[in-house]
Formats: structure tokens, sequence, C-alpha cells
């Protein structure tokens, strides 16, 4: 079942980065993560109210600091590296993220993958090492490398992918200490007034995007949200985490469809991403 929660997690998350790479082609990026974060708070706070809001236990105040500080930078690259680089290209970098969890949730989880896990998992990043080679449109080994070394999106997100590998262990922490759905609430708050202060110091305007198209977003984002913590309830985070990397496939797809981004051999990493994440869901 943590399998379905992930994935689908996995198609919301591709869908809200679609947006965003939509939106910030005219969008100043405070603005945009600001209304995004809040109007997913909000969703994620009546969801939660409707439950009944959990008991918190001992921690739950300095792991949500320690959280907000994760996301806020990775977000930050995320919008940069979406800026200056194709969709299908940057999103499959993300798939590095499963190599780094398998090192951090050990030493904060202690959480072990199974050998056919770490398969799936190397799976997932030989699918990413491909993606780079069509950078210079060859399949000569050493290219993948010249694409990290010579592009700024891709670096920003490798960055991205690093930070991804220790924040959804403090989001899992999060979630042992509320529930699915509150912890998230209230990192995505902070996160959305941090941001908020960002813009109005900046003297920024507010987002001239549909505030229905922002909802959406914002509720994609939300439901990403949810499902993969609810996951994680269920789960180990690498494991988790690394399906819900199959929204490389579904984001290289968008890409194509949405941005008429170049995506052939882009589609055939991102089905051997999907092999391992099977092999994940079986171990």
């Amino acid at each position: 079942m943590w399998f379905l929660y992930a994935s689908l997690g996995a198609l919301c998350i591709a869908g809200h980065y679609a947006f965003l790479k939509h939106f910030l082609r005219t969008e100043d990026k405070d603005v945009l993560a600001a209304a995004i974060f809040l109007s997913a708070a909000l969703l994620l706070f009546s969801f939660s109210w409707y439950r009944g809001f959990p008991h918190l236990h001992d921690g739950f105040w300095q792991i949500l600091l320690i959280a907000v500080v994760f996301d806020i930078v990775a977000i930050a690259l995320t919008y940069r590296a979406l800026e200056v680089a194709d969709f299908s290209l940057v999103m499959p970098l993300l798939a590095l993220t499963p190599i780094f969890l398998i090192a951090t949730s050990w030493l904060l989880l202690g959480e072990i993958p199974t050998r056919r896990g770490v398969a799936g998992i190397v799976l997932i990043v030989v699918g990413a090492y491909i993606l780079g080679c069509q950078r210079h449109h060859t399949k000569r080994l050493r290219d993948p490398l010249i694409a990290l070394a010579s592009h700024h999106g891709v670096r920003l997100m490798m960055l991205v992918a690093l930070i991804y590998s220790i924040g959804p262990n403090f989001n899992k922490l999060l979630v042992l200490r509320s529930d699915p759905m509150f912890g998230q609430a209230m990192a995505s708050l902070f996160v959305g007034i941090a941001y908020s202060m960002r813009s109005v110091a900046k003297g920024n305007r507010m987002p001239s995007a549909s505030l229905v198209h922002i909802f959406l977003a914002a509720s994609l984002l939300a439901s990403s949200a949810i499902l993969v913590n609810i996951a994680f309830t269920m789960t180990n985070v690498a494991y988790a985490i690394s399906v819900k990397r199959m929204s490389i496939l579904f984001s290289i797809l968008l890409g194509g469809v949405l941005f008429k981004e170049q995506i052939s051999i882009r589609i055939v990493a991102g089905l051997i991403m999907i092999v391992g994440a099977v092999l994940i869901a079986f171990s």
C-alpha cells in the first residue's frame, strides 16, 4: 500500500513542478513560493482540523525548525534551476537523492535497505546518469560528468538532491511526532511566511498568475506531502523517496508535452528508474 501512496505522491509533485516551470516565466520566485506554500498550509490545516489536531510529542518544534531551514534552501535552489534549465533535464537529477538517503537514513533513523532495495536505488541512479548523456547528444560515459560540470541548473539540482537526502528524515520525524498532515502544514506555513517576508522586503507585487492556478499548484503540493508522509509511516524513508522519484518519468513526459522539450533518451532513462522503483517495492 505504501508503494501506491508514494506513486500517487510522485504524480502530484510532477504536476506541481510543471506548474512552477510555467509560472517562473513571469513570476518572481519569492512571491510564487509565498503564495503556493501559504495556500498549501491553509489546505493542510483544514484537513488536519477536520481529522482533529494531533498530540505533539517531545521534540516536535525543534525538528520543525530544522525541516523548515532545509525546505527554504531547497526551494530557492529548485526554483532557480527550473528558471535556467530544461524541465526534463534537471528534474531527473533528483534521482540522486536515494543514494544519499542510504547514508542519511542509517545515521538519523537506523534504517538499512535490503540488497534488492539497494539494487533498485542503484538502477534509479543509473537512469539519471544516462540522462546526462543527452546533454551533448552522445553516449560517451564522460558526457554526464561534462553536463554536471558545465550546466548551472544541473549543479543546482544536484545540491537539491543532496538536501533532500537529509530533509525527508526530519519530515518523517515530524510525522511520527504529530501526523501526516499537521507537521507538513506547520512546515508549509513557516516556509510561506519566510518567503512572504523576503518578498515584502524586496517590494515585490502580488503574483499575476490566476488564483485558481496558484490553488491548483498548492493542492498538488499538499496532496503529494500527505501521500508521501503516509508512506513514511509504512516503510523506510529511502524506499518511499525512491518511489516518489517516479515523478521523474512524469516530469519528462510533461516536459515534452507542455514545454516541447527533446525527451527521446530521457524516456528510456526514466523507464530504468521505474524498474528500480519496482525492485524497491518488492524488496
